[in-house]
């Protein structure tokens, strides 16, 4: 702070100028350059002498200042004295914001104070002095010099507020040394000076933070019940409120333990839990356990508290927990036990697995260990009591369980005495049924008759009444439902299957049979019976053959009679072209051994030689066929039938084409001159296979 001493020629040479620099100012003014109007209210700060500074700002003028400046009166050495600002008149703002004000204010009728106060306001809603800043006295006798100030404040547009708590306070509260009454308020000038009043006397002063907030914690020593005023200030600014004290009440406290008696191990583990009521509220409560503090917990608005308390290694016996809030306490009683002796009992049963008619009949071993010694022990299968044995001087039991009825399933062995029990499981299955007879008509088949012809099933022993699936190597190709008797019958086929051993099986429920051990985990159902069909390769058709019944024939007997053609191995019950001389002339069915017969006629054909064909597909067999003039009439001819005139064939053997006809059904005459014929053929060798070929 720098102060400049200021001889009575000078302040009025200042107080001079303070008028001229007033009464010039609006000329000044007026040529200045304009701001926004200064916003009225109140703005507050401190000056450079160390004391707090409001201005009042009203209709563009400057209503009224409140602050103090120093003054040095006296001589040898002078000394520092508070001069307040008073009725500072109206002093109006320019429109650049500065104002500047000189004043005096008669104190009394030989004393009067001088004044000189300048600023500039800012469109940021703050002021900050300019031109002269000072306080000074006049008066008989006295010799005082003004020193110049500085100073900035700010336009508060927030009202200060105080607030204390806990209010009503308590005369413990109040009167505790280490301060349980907290004032705070907020909205001051940012560190500025905040005193604070208790019915109007000073209690104490702070410091206002850079956020306006101030905080004092009260230890009012005579503080008596009832309400007192309290109030922060700080310059002009002022935020009021009351504080009620009240008498302390009076706390019957009461305390508890659950459970009131524990194990040795209980009170070292789950603990037991304390609680306490009728403390003083939200207070520090020890918590104390055979005298020593074992922890402090805070008790509830309402004055109770809850704590779960372990202690390892307790004496068994009686014990004290005692909960304790100053001057008021309560105690609690505990009954520490020594632990019981612990059992772990163990159960086997053997064996492991076993048939319902084997646990009936049989039954299973049960042995346990562990249990105490010399006391009844219930055995129990799937929850029913079975027996009760006694267990051995080493808490042993051994005993056999037969029970008869038992599903198929996991059952359970338990045995039991008193608090202690233990149990193992046994797996009980169904007695095994033995399997059905199944057929196969044929049991074996080649490829093409099972994709064609298919197999016929026939089973017997089934479970009655029961869907049956037919599974083919594991594939489903049939279904049936056995009879009341138990049997029953399918049939299916079953296309391109390679040769070798298949099985057929009769199935049960869903899902997949199990086709041994590999796959029965992924395939359930139960298989009631099985058998296995063996399949062949198809048959490799040989080459066809074709035989004449005779080489050489006369025209006019080939056009009555014919020639009888017989053929081989062609594919069953396939048809069969005929052909003379590259001509189709009919058509023959293979029977079911790849045989055709069929008796040639063709008419008016002139002697030669003549290829004769049969085809089927890729098959075919060729011979040739010699044709020689007519024969003489009543004359029998090379090659010729005797006597007579045959008859066309009938029967199943005929085919169309032509004249043809198949070799069944011929008459007797005819027959018998064409055996006649072949037979001499063979003799002499005639009777030959001329051409055969596959095409």
């Amino acid at each position: 702070m720098t102060s400049q001493l200021r001889p009575r020629l000078t302040r009025l040479l200042g107080a001079l100028t303070g008028i001229a620099l007033a009464v010039g100012f609006s000329a000044v003014a007026v040529a200045a350059p304009a701001q926004a109007a200064t916003t009225d209210g109140v703005y507050v700060g401190e000056n450079s002498h160390g004391y707090d500074i409001s201005l009042t700002v009203t209709d563009g003028k400057v209503t009224d200042v409140t602050t103090s400046a120093t003054a040095f009166c006296g001589v040898n050495p002078p000394f520092p004295f508070q001069v307040p600002f008073n009725e500072i008149p109206d002093t109006a703002i320019a429109a650049d914001g500065s104002f500047q004000a000189h004043w005096t204010y008669q104190i009394d009728a030989d004393t009067q104070a001088e004044y000189w106060l300048g600023g500039t306001f800012h469109a940021d809603g703050s002021v900050t002095n300019s031109g002269s800043n000072a306080a000074d006295l006049v008066g008989a006798g006295l010799i005082c010099t003004g020193t110049q100030f500085t100073y900035e404040a700010a336009i508060d547009g927030v009202a200060p507020q105080i607030a204390v708590s806990p209010n009503p306070a308590t005369l413990s509260q109040i009167t505790d040394p280490n301060g349980v009454v907290r004032f705070t308020g907020s909205g001051f000038v940012p560190d500025s000076t905040v005193a604070l009043f208790i019915d109007g006397q000073q209690a104490a002063t702070r410091t206002a933070g850079a956020d306006g907030a101030v905080e004092v914690i009260l230890y009012w020593q005579n503080a008596t019940v009832g309400t007192h005023s309290a109030r922060f200030t700080s310059g002009a600014r002022t935020a009021e409120t009351t504080l009620t004290i009240i008498a302390d009440p009076t706390y019957d406290p009461t305390a508890s333990v659950d459970p009131s008696t524990a194990t040795v191990s209980r009170l070292a583990g789950a603990g037991v839990v304390v609680e306490g009521a009728g403390f003083p509220a939200s207070a520090p409560v020890e918590i104390a356990f055979d005298g020593a503090v074992v922890t402090t917990v805070t008790s509830g608005a309402d004055g109770s508290l809850t704590y779960p308390l372990t202690r390892s290694a307790v004496a068994p016996g009686a014990h004290t927990i005692a909960l304790t809030s100053g001057p008021w306490s309560a105690s609690a009683a505990l009954t520490v036990e020594a632990d019981p002796v612990v059992y772990d009992p163990q159960v086997v049963v053997t064996p492991e697995s076993i048939t319902q008619s084997a646990l009936a009949a049989t039954g299973v071993q049960v042995a346990g260990t562990g249990f105490p010694e010399n006391a009844p022990v219930e055995i129990l299968f799937d929850g029913a009591v079975v027996t009760t044995v006694t267990s051995s001087a080493s808490g042993a039991v051994t005993t056999t369980v037969a029970r008869a009825g038992i599903a198929a399933g996991t059952s359970t062995v338990l045995l039991r005495s008193g608090a202690w029990e233990a149990s193992d499981t046994v797996m009980v299955t169904a007695d095994p049924v033995d399997p059905a007879e199944v057929t196969l008509t044929p049991s074996e088949i080649a490829t093409g008759a099972l994709a064609t012809d298919g197999i016929s099933l026939s089973a017997e022993g089934l479970p009655a009444d029961v869907p049956v699936r037919v599974l083919f190597d594991g594939t489903q190709v049939a279904t049936f439902t056995a009879s009341s008797a138990g049997a029953g019958t399918a049939s299916f086929t079953v296309a391109d299957v390679a040769a070798g051993a298949h099985t057929v099986q009769l199935v049960q429920g869903p899902g997949f049979a199990p086709r041994g051990g590999i796959t029965a985990a992924l395939a359930p159902g139960d298989i009631l019976g099985e058998a296995t069909l063996t399949v062949t390769e198809d048959p490799i058709p040989s080459d066809p053959e074709l035989v004449l019944g005779v080489s050489s024939i006369a025209t006019d007997a080939l056009a009555a009679t014919g020639v009888l053609l017989t053929g081989t191995g062609f594919t069953p019950d396939q048809d069969v072209a005929v052909a003379f001389d590259g001509s189709q002339v009919g058509i023959v069915t293979a029977n079911a051994d790849g045989e055709v017969s069929y008796i040639l006629r063709v008419p008016g054909v002139a002697p030669g030689a003549y290829p004769v064909t049969l085809a089927q597909g890729d098959l075919s067999a060729e011979v040739t066929l010699t044709v020689t003039a007519a024969s003489v009439p009543g004359t029998p001819g090379p090659g010729t039938p005797g006597p007579g005139t045959p008859g066309p064939g009938t029967g199943p053997g005929q085919s169309g084409g032509g004249d043809g006809l198949a070799a069944t059904g011929a008459d007797a005459v005819l027959w018998t001159g064409i055996a006649s014929i072949a037979l001499a053929l063979i003799a002499a060798g005639g009777l030959l296979l001329v051409r055969r070929r596959r095409a």
